[in-house]
């Protein structure tokens, strides 16, 4: 058992159709088995999800191929809640709430580089958008995609705390970080007043990096 989640921590059911896991394989993930497994059962099981997941990525170089009309079904819901102005858990469709979820898993299976993240992020955009342009159009566009992001300051977990403590309005990030750290549990994080607007409001708690660094060396 992995996580000591809840089903509330979860936005969609795990007895949902088999995607890249089973619903075992989720119970598991969240602490939810009804049984115990022993030493061997958990590497196995480790090792399954592992398989699963490097897998169904690897297929996407294969969904590349999917016609454009069934990847519109797909995202059919995702669409609705972009218009509505929706994001993240308040939105409907349960697709939208999991895909910042697809950006996070990627970043960290490339160990936080951001080259690496940029590096795919881009070449991603820049065939999607021939494909595209492509299949609809009958013309190859001529591009140069880039994409950036910085990290503008690092706020430290015994401030968030005790921000937490005093019950001071703190951001869906900022409480996120509370209960990846086991400083609070996931159920008092949903009840926690949070304001949305992450950047902004982090800005008025983060310590500079640089300084940050100055101060360690």
């Amino acid at each position: 058992m992995h996580n000591d989640s809840t089903d509330e921590a979860v936005p969609e059911p795990i007895d949902r159709p088999t995607g890249i896991l089973t619903e075992r394989q989720r119970k598991w993930l969240l602490g939810q088995l009804d049984d115990e497994l022993s030493a061997e059962a958990e590497r196995q099981m480790s090792w399954r999800v592992r398989r699963r997941v490097r897998h169904a990525l690897i297929d996407f170089t294969l969904l590349q191929w999917l016609d454009t009309t069934h990847v519109n079904q797909i995202f059919d819901g995702v669409h609705e809640d972009v218009e509505e102005g929706a994001v993240g858990h308040d939105a409907d469709d349960e697709l939208t709430n999991s895909l910042p979820h697809v950006f996070e898993f990627l970043m960290r299976g490339f160990r936080l580089r951001q080259d690496l993240f940029e590096w795919a992020f881009e070449a991603g955009i820049q065939s999607a958008i021939i494909q595209g342009a492509v299949r609809t159009q009958d013309e190859l566009p001529v591009m140069d995609v880039t994409f950036d992001f910085d990290i503008e300051g690092v706020v430290p977990l015994d401030e968030l705390e005790n921000r937490y403590e005093d019950e001071e309005l703190l951001t869906k990030d900022a409480l996120m970080a509370l209960v990846i750290s086991d400083t609070i549990e996931w159920e008092d994080a949903r009840s926690y007043p949070s304001i949305t607007d992450n950047t902004n409001a982090l800005r008025s708690i983060t310590t500079d990096i640089e300084d940050t660094v100055d101060e360690i060396d």
